[in-house]
């Protein structure tokens, strides 16, 4: 996936003295003796109003130029490929609770002063054996039981020999909110969702019903340069081209499209309902491919995906029978400014 801004700055990390470290952390039953989970759970997250779980009216509009962005996106199909990432540029997600040593996070991205100036987040839950995805963009989510948070980390990295852990940057959601960060720049995708929002979890497509829209990262020479478009409050396009989309796109699967026609595997099944269904959003820009979130088989020591899908330890599965021609884009809303400063909240608090 391609990454967004360059970490410029990680040898200031050993700069920084000193941790707020509040309490040790426990292992609960479920856990092996690293205290890492055996099994991943799935709580209920952003439990308030939820644009992207209302499916899609049945008299959409559609753009009026989608052809021309549709044969676009059928052509980085053909080079590059239609993915659902699983152990690599996915989302991993672990627990935490009132329990969990709990740190100031030393933020370094543009140097130190990060974004808005601000060099740390305060006080945030992070399990010893917590580990970022592995690809560049190394994300991370930390879901705070005990006081219904959430956390995204970009650039996070705890391996660099100094006395806290560090990122690129970091940000902190109310559980009970919609997911997105409206007021902060966020570091789940550059739209401005939570990571862990309307990403795909193994256990819906095990259970063959995704309930919520997909989100997705688009070939990056293809995200379009300028404001993003709800529900996306920030974007990080570059392009000028005239098939460029937005941050914020919706794009559907034609819903009248017999998919029992297709030949699709049981997890391709699943998703392509889903595409007709409630749609996708574009959330970010890839380093090539049409690239589906999904939480990490990384999240537990027991891969979730295992059983799931045809191949669990891949860093991605292809979607080959899902037919990107037959996509359609809907109508887009006008764009409006995206978020560039940060505010403190319950959840998240900068110095």
């Amino acid at each position: 996936m391609f990454t967004k801004w360059p970490p410029i700055a990680l040898a200031l990390t050993s700069l920084v003295t000193g941790p707020v470290l509040l309490q040790q952390s426990t292992c609960g039953s479920d856990d092996d003796e690293d205290g890492a989970p055996e099994t991943l759970e799935h709580d209920p997250l952003f439990t308030g109003d939820q644009v992207l779980s209302v499916p899609i009216p049945a008299d959409a509009e559609v753009d009026p130029d989608s052809s021309l962005y549709i044969d676009h996106m059928v052509t980085v199909q053909q080079s590059s490929g239609l993915l659902m990432v699983l152990n690599e540029y996915a989302a991993p997600i672990y627990y935490a609770d009132d329990t969990t040593a709990r740190y100031d996070v030393f933020l370094d991205v543009y140097g130190t002063s990060g974004y808005c100036g601000k060099q740390f987040l305060l006080d945030v839950p992070i399990p010893d054996w917590a580990e970022a995805d592995p690809g560049s963009d190394k994300h991370m989510v930390v879901v705070d039981r005990d006081n219904g948070c959430v956390y995204d980390f970009w650039g996070y990295n705890n391996n660099l020999g100094v006395p806290q852990p560090n990122a690129w940057w970091a940000s902190g959601l109310d559980t009970a909110g919609d997911g997105i960060y409206h007021t902060t720049v966020g570091a789940g995708n550059a739209a401005n969702l939570s990571f862990a929002h309307a990403a795909v979890w193994p256990d819906e497509v095990a259970a063959g019903e995704i309930p919520h829209a997909l989100v997705f990262g688009y070939d990056y020479r293809a995200v379009k340069l300028g404001d993003p478009i709800g529900p996306a409050e920030h974007n990080d396009g570059t392009s000028t081209e005239i098939y460029a989309l937005p941050e914020g796109t919706h794009i559907q699967l034609d819903p009248t499209l017999d998919l029992d026609t297709l030949n699709l595997e049981p997890h391709e099944q699943t998703i392509a309902r889903a595409l007709q269904v409630y749609g996708m959003y574009l959330v970010d820009a890839s380093g090539g491919p049409i690239s589906l979130h999904a939480i990490s088989g990384q999240s537990a020591t027991t891969n979730p995906w295992t059983g799931v899908v045809p191949d669990a330890d891949a860093n991605a599965i292809r979607l080959n029978n899902i037919p990107v021609e037959r996509f359609r884009v809907l109508k887009m809303p006008e764009p409006h400014p995206g978020v560039q400063g940060c505010q403190d909240s319950r959840c998240a608090v900068y110095q």
